[in-house]
């Protein structure tokens, strides 16, 4: 991440339009004045030197080098090794011209350091002479380690790209049996209690775990082989749910569980792996990257189901759902293959972030303890899809009969099409926050919270279709926080060397509450919907004052 957000140049810019405006009587315009200083570096230096020095047309430096003659700049002698060139001087009115150019700067950054205490002013001039030596020897060396870099840059975006389209085959995966999870386990003989303590105790199970194999993965640095074996208990799990019988919620429960299990393993390597390629072309930028091809396999995973829905016209309920679950086991397939592609393809990717100079071990600093405590709160109020769809399902689709009892806009057919228009909307909202992020930092965590934390007034207290898909878009947007932003920040509080316990921690403690605000929101929701929607949206705005109190503590070094 560029901290220094490109500052140093648009200050350089600015100097370069003040001075150009200052020098406008003299007639030298600003390409011009780019190539009177390389002729005055360069005395001697030939039209054609100049086309290659500054990457210019010979038409462009023909005219440019005509102007600066005919206007006294610059005088034109014979070449004696070669009769058919000219080479180029400087006249004693190009001296001049330095002279008045290197005056106006001066007179700039004078004005410009005035805001500075004499201490901050030689502090600065310290700092600024060892970036000038290093971009200095930088330059004489032909930047060889700059070219390098931006080379690794180029193979760490096709690292990002290709291991988004894997993540995109998984969601397609997943997060199409998310689309009917909750309706699934309703029709199979779960309670709303049941299906919010099972969809919790998944996620708690889940993410509780990925302290663990975060910390394993850390201690053994076998990123790949955890992300694999995680990645096939996941997908296995899924088409393994058109196995289980029509009564058969138990074991519904229990696969849940499974693929809950596959993503504890496979979680923090995964990050981690991501974070390595993240830091060299952004986090923010990488994480919403990943979660916009994460959410076209989102959204693609439930428009398949709601294909498959409407070409199997015959059947019970049942039968469609178990048709539906087995379907997905295609986009596993694919998952799995392009995942051993990209281990083949990148075997290292840890190579991406350049070693810490000195090993930084793992401490829970404040702004870290801060930033889990506000993500914690967040997790706590935020509701899992699986009571949504529950709730849409008894309210507005009637799943009693077949899949056509009702022709309004939300109905048993179309349930998958509203988890899909969320993921579209997770996707837009990830990266549009995750750019943010990188430019505006904790602001994007904020403005993302106070977006999304309504988000249950609408799902389930409006009374409309209106506001029940305004409600669902804007869970999706909080989805999106979650899933690129969130992450990234921790890019940034974790050392390299630790950066998966780091994950571990996030992802446990995030589990841990989404458990508990999942049992107990299920629970209110049986009592009392009113309190569950207040709980929920109270808990995700408490969030705010722990982020922006873990960003002054990481301003102040604490």
């Amino acid at each position: 991440m560029d901290i220094t957000k490109r500052e140093i140049t648009k200050i350089a810019r600015e100097v370069s339009r003040f001075t150009a405006r200052t020098l406008r009587s003299t007639g030298v315009g600003t390409g011009e004045m780019d190539v009177l200083h390389l002729i005055r570096k360069n005395p001697g230096i030939t039209q054609s030197e100049v086309c290659r020095e500054l990457g210019l047309d010979k038409g462009a430096v023909a005219r440019q080098t005509g102007n600066l003659e005919a206007k006294g700049y610059i005088e034109r002698r014979e070449n004696p090794g070669d009769r058919r060139s000219r080479l180029l001087y400087p006249t004693p009115l190009a001296e001049g011209l330095k002279k008045s150019k290197a005056h106006v700067e001066a007179a700039f950054y004078q004005w410009l350091l005035e805001g500075l205490s004499e201490e901050e002013r030689a502090e600065y001039a310290r700092m600024t002479d060892i970036l000038y030596r290093r971009c200095k020897a930088e330059s004489r060396e032909g930047f060889p380690e700059m070219t390098e870099r931006m080379e690794k840059l180029s193979r760490a975006m096709v690292f990002i790209l290709l291991f988004g389209v894997v993540s995109l085959f998984s969601d397609m995966t997943h997060e199409g049996a998310s689309s009917i999870r909750g309706a699934y386990l309703s029709l199979l003989g779960a309670s709303a209690g049941t299906i919010g303590f099972v969809s919790g105790l998944g996620e708690m199970i889940g993410y509780s775990m990925r302290y663990v194999f975060g910390k394993l993965t850390d201690k053994s640095k076998r990123y790949w082989p955890m992300t694999i074996l995680g990645y096939v208990l996941d997908i296995v799990a899924v088409p393994a749910l058109a196995l289980v019988g029509e009564h058969g919620w138990v074991a519904a429960c229990a696969l849940l569980v499974v693929q809950r299990m596959g993503k504890a393993i496979k979680k923090p390597a995964k990050d981690t792996i991501m974070s390595f390629a993240a830091s060299q072309e952004g986090a923010g930028k990488s994480f919403g990257i990943q979660e916009v091809l994460d959410q076209i396999g989102a959204f693609l995973g439930p428009v398949l189901l709601y294909l498959v829905m409407l070409g199997k016209t015959e059947g019970s309920t049942f039968e469609v759902y178990s048709t539906c679950f087995a379907v997905l086991a295609i986009p596993g397939a694919i998952t799995l293959i392009l995942l051993l592609v990209t281990r083949r393809k990148f075997p290292n990717p840890e190579h991406f972030e350049p070693a810490p100079k000195e090993y930084i071990p793992f401490r829970m600093k404040k702004e870290f303890i801060l930033y889990i405590a506000g993500i914690s709160f967040f997790a706590f109020g935020f509701i899992d899809y699986s009571l949504i769809i529950m709730h849409v399902s008894r309210t507005c689709a009637g799943l009693a009969g077949s899949l056509s009892e009702t022709s309004s806009l939300v109905n048993s057919g179309t349930l998958p099409l509203l988890y899909a228009g969320a993921m579209l909307v997770d996707a837009v909202a990830a990266l549009v926050f995750g750019l943010m992020y990188d430019k505006k930092g904790v602001k994007a965590l904020v403005w993302s919270t106070i977006v999304s934390a309504p988000f249950a007034i609408f799902v389930f207290a409006a009374g409309s279709v209106p506001m029940l898909l305004l409600g669902i878009a804007l869970w999706g947007v909080g989805m999106g926080a979650q899933e690129s932003i969130l992450k990234a920040a921790v890019t940034n509080m974790v050392p390299k060397t630790s950066r998966a316990t780091g994950y571990g921690i996030f992802e446990c403690s995030f589990g841990v509450f989404w458990f508990l605000g999942s049992w107990l929101l299920g629970v209110l929701y049986d009592v009392s919907i009113p309190a569950m929607v207040a709980v929920s949206v109270l808990s995700q705005l408490a969030a705010i004052p722990l982020y922006l109190g873990s960003d002054r503590l990481r301003r102040q070094g604490k």
